[in-house]
């Protein structure tokens, strides 16, 4: 990932999932749902503080309606 620049993401899921979370170290978010079992964000990034400035290793959670949930690891770089 590169300052200046768009981040974008799209994630494909089963129908059931109502949330999806992006969790990492310093910092979570989460991920607009675009319709069922679509996941998407975009964002201009003009700055990113130094600490973050590394590879990062956190976690992709899917959150069901009824409270379950599914946990993939993830590792980010940042440049």
């Amino acid at each position: 990932m590169r300052l200046h620049s768009w981040w974008s993401g799209r994630f494909v899921t089963t129908t059931n999932v109502a949330s999806l979370v992006i969790s990492m170290p310093f910092f979570s978010f989460e991920i607009p749902r675009t319709d069922f079992g679509e996941f998407s964000f975009r964002t201009y990034v003009e700055a990113v503080p130094p600490m973050y400035r590394q590879t990062l290793h956190g976690s992709l959670i899917a959150y069901t309606a009824n409270g379950a949930s599914f946990s993939q690891p993830l590792e980010i770089s940042f440049r």
